[in-house]
């Protein structure tokens, strides 16, 4: 009625525990090309179930085994991998898909503005939070020099008067 191991292994040439790491490989792969952890971390728990069924003790060890593998490999991904990853997309697959957004307005052009008593700085119908060296007012517009932790940095364009 079932496929013992033996004929898996004849069929398909993989034993379950070698089918189940190729499946994890595939998925961690994949999430190379998309924009979620979900079919990675699905592989870390494919990963994670091979790890505990190798420990030769009794099922609880083996299930604790296999969280303590989980808990590592996340801890590597967000730690490591994740950066890795990242630092490929950015250079060969997609330049700006992982590129912070105010880093992209190095250069813009906007205006200020006053929102509840706080001048913030409007580019493209969005504001931001600025910083600048010179006295600025409502409606100076300014250029995007640099941006330091999510604040653009900008000086005047031109005074309105």
């Amino acid at each position: 009625m079932f496929a013992s191991t033996d004929t898996l292994d004849m069929v398909w040439g993989l034993s379950f525990d070698q089918t189940m790491l190729l499946g994890a490989i595939l998925l961690i792969v994949i999430d190379i090309f998309f924009a979620s952890d979900i079919p990675t971390h699905t592989g870390y728990v494919l990963i994670a179930v091979v790890v505990g069924r190798f420990v030769p003790a009794h099922v609880m060890l083996q299930v604790l085994c296999g969280v303590i593998a989980w808990c590592g490999i996340v801890v590597f991904h967000y730690t490591l991998w994740r950066t890795f990853i990242q630092a490929i997309v950015n250079r060969k697959i997609a330049p700006d898909r992982y590129q912070p957004s105010t880093q992209t307005l190095n250069g813009s052009v906007g205006r200020i503005r006053e929102i509840s008593g706080e001048q913030l700085i409007e580019i493209d119908d969005e504001l931001w939070l600025f910083t600048g060296s010179d006295d600025l007012v409502v409606d100076d517009e300014v250029t995007v020099v640099s941006s330091q932790g999510g604040t653009l940095v900008v000086r005047r364009r031109q005074r309105k008067e």
